[in-house]
């Protein structure tokens, strides 16, 4: 197949969104299909190496301006390929204020499937004026909506809640939706290697207990729950440290608290690291964190991929959740940590307390248990990848 991967991600980004769709377009063409990538110009090229032709549409960087010209471009862009590279598929990542992709479908007769790992509803306080939400944005994106899922053959939604409501909003497409997560693991990438060997390779200390977290810096990002209960953690256990693996907007916030609490020499801000060098952090650790606000546990089927990660390195996970179908309810489920109530510095605290007490989550056999769990729950990309190259082939028979 020659599949056209678009979206509106920013591929020279650090954030998962580009992980996400360089994974599946990755994956697609280690199957033997030609993928040409497309998406917006906002900042560098994708700086890995990769099996895809890599497409960079302009845009306008000035705010205001900036959407409505990479939508724009973007369709230009999806004409000139029809003729050019003649795509049997168009696979794109649903932005919710671009209908193009659904006329592009429309006009041309390709193929479309569509992802979709949200419904409108979320982006009521992200939109400019959301004052005027009910009578001119939201009726706008299910506009829009209606237009992309009406070209679509196939509709993958990331979540079984997202699912049933979408089935229960468009009762005669009800066969055009199906359920695909939008992001997996890849088990040969995020790997244990020998803890010792790994502190040794990036001169991480041997005395120490290490205790982990990975994300992106922004406000509510749970980030803040964690910093909060650093003090009382290390007041307890004088052979602990922190690696804090990330970047973003309030770095610089979080690294000065730190410094408030006289605790800069247990905690090390790394600073991005490449997600194919991961794993070396992760085996050099001891145990992974994972606190969430009630805010983002709230979004509906909310799934946390760096757990999927941190497992595949062997590691023991303490995590915040209360309730629902997230991934995080593996951790009860399987017996590979803790949870805790959401915003609970205490109990978070507590929790990593507890795990580092019990010696059966640091032993071989629990790293065997992670990844046979990992795999049993068909949440690799291999499997994502298979379906959704199955729906790209079932969209093209069915054109």
């Amino acid at each position: 197949m020659r599949i056209i991967h678009f979206s509106h991600c920013d591929l020279g980004s650090t954030e998962a969104s580009t992980a996400h769709v360089m994974e599946f377009a990755d994956g697609l063409a280690r199957k033997g299909h030609s993928v040409l990538v497309a998406s917006p110009k906002k900042s560098k090229a994708y700086p890995y190496k990769t099996p895809c032709e890599m497409k960079y549409f302009p845009l306008i960087k000035v705010k205001g301006l900036r959407q409505i010209t990479a939508i724009l471009t973007g369709f230009m862009t999806l004409l000139c390929f029809k003729k050019s590279w003649k795509p049997d598929c168009l696979y794109t990542r649903r932005l919710v204020l671009d209908p193009m992709p659904g006329i592009f479908a429309w006009l041309t007769g390709t193929p479309l499937v569509t992802e979709t790992n949200g419904q409108i509803e979320v982006h009521q306080y992200e939109v400019p004026w959301h004052g005027l939400w009910k009578y001119f944005w939201y009726p706008l994106m299910r506009f829009f909506e209606r237009i992309l899922f009406s070209n679509s053959h196939a509709i993958l939604v990331d979540g079984n809640q997202r699912l049933s409501v979408f089935k229960d909003r468009y009762p005669n497409w009800v066969n055009r939706f199906h359920l695909v997560r939008s992001g997996g693991i890849d088990l040969e990438r995020f790997r244990r290697i020998n803890k010792n060997e790994a502190r040794k390779q990036l001169r991480l200390p041997m005395d120490k207990r290490i205790l982990v977290w990975v994300g992106t810096f922004f406000d509510f990002s749970g980030l803040e729950i964690l910093i909060e209960a650093i003090p009382k953690i290390c007041v307890q256990l004088p052979d602990v440290a922190f690696l804090i693996i990330g970047d973003g907007a309030t770095r610089e916030h979080y690294i000065e608290k730190v410094k408030e609490y006289g605790l800069s020499d247990r905690v090390r801000f790394t600073g991005y690291i490449a997600n194919h060098d991961l794993y070396r952090w992760l085996s050099a650790c001891d145990l992974a964190l994972a606190p969430y606000n009630r805010l983002r546990l709230g979004k509906e089927d909310f799934t946390s991929y760096k757990i999927f990660e941190y497992l595949a390195c062997g590691l023991p996970v303490v995590c915040s959740y209360e309730k629902g179908g997230s991934n995080i309810s593996y951790i009860n489920e399987f017996n590979l940590g803790a949870t805790v109530p959401p915003e609970d510095v205490d109990a978070f605290a507590d929790a990593v307390l507890t795990v580092l007490e019990e010696p059966s989550y640091f032993t071989d056999d629990f790293i065997h248990h992670t990844r046979t769990i990992l795999n049993e729950l068909d949440v690799t990309w291999e499997d994502l990848v298979d379906k959704v190259e199955t729906y790209c082939q079932l969209s093209i028979k069915a054109s």
